[in-house]
């Protein structure tokens, strides 16, 4: 039942969702002469939400800035990648289509590469309403695989739907396999890692935090920034949105 309320609250966060049902709502049920006021501030609040300056200061503030490579201080036994990073059920079946959010698994294959972490462990179920075969984790295999990465150095968490179950899971599994005590560090999104960080402390697996696949860019001022309505600035509402729903959702559920 959480799963599916958190989907729906999904949804209804999104600023497209409750931009168009204030513009519905305005032309109603706003009175003829206050008119023309509320199309201004609707126009205004557009503007808001599509600036991109703003929009990526919140981001900023929000997210887990990334480590260098360099600062990252020793290796890790295990590298723990949170799904999110796969389309399920996308034809054909001959490959398998990653979205915006696949620096998770190549800086992850980077890690291991430089050998900075010694195993990988993908967490991730289907995370859809509906029934699916694949798996995050699964899809995500078939990917490592092809990059080489031995069958011997990657786990496979593949039951968890959300961030609550990715540490939930991910402990059990390492406890089963002795590796409960092992230096962790978990690859997930920059804007993410606060929501996940407090996931896995909850459930009593300490890791450091790897952050990537960032949606920010290094703070500009310019007129273009400033001045212009931009579609990436809505998305990134959309994101943060989602993360704010998910962290106050997590806290009434006792996840975090």
């Amino acid at each position: 039942m959480f799963f599916l309320l958190s989907k729906l609250a999904d949804f209804f966060a999104q600023p497209l969702f409750w931009f168009f049902f204030l513009q519905i709502g305005v032309l109603l049920f706003a009175k003829p002469k206050s008119l023309k006021k509320w199309l201004w501030l609707n126009l205004a609040g557009f503007y808001l939400l599509a600036n991109d300056f703003i929009s990526n200061a919140a981001m900023r503030a929000w997210a887990l800035p990334p480590t260098p490579l360099t600062e990252l201080q020793g290796n890790f036994d295990i590298c723990i990648v949170l799904g999110g990073f796969t389309i399920l059920d996308q034809p054909p079946k001959d490959r398998v289509f990653l979205n915006q959010a696949a620096d998770r698994m190549m800086h992850a294959l980077l890690l291991y590469r430089r050998g900075r972490v010694g195993k990988l462990l993908v967490s991730g179920g289907s995370g859809m309403i509906e029934g699916s075969n694949e798996s995050e984790a699964g899809n995500a295999a078939r990917v490592l695989r092809l990059a080489q990465v031995p069958k011997a150095d990657l786990l496979l968490e593949t039951k968890s739907k959300n961030t609550h179950e990715n540490a939930l899971f991910c402990k059990q599994m390492l406890d089963s396999l002795g590796l409960g005590k092992a230096r962790i560090l978990v690859v997930t999104s920059a804007f993410h890692t606060p929501r996940a960080a407090r996931c896995f402390a909850k459930v009593g697996l300490p890791a450091t935090f790897f952050s990537t696949d960032l949606r920010s860019h290094p703070a500009r001022i310019t007129l273009p920034v400033l001045l212009l309505p931009n579609l990436e600035a809505l998305s990134r509402w959309d994101v943060l949105l989602h993360e704010w729903v998910g962290y106050a959702a997590y806290m009434l559920q006792g996840y975090i």
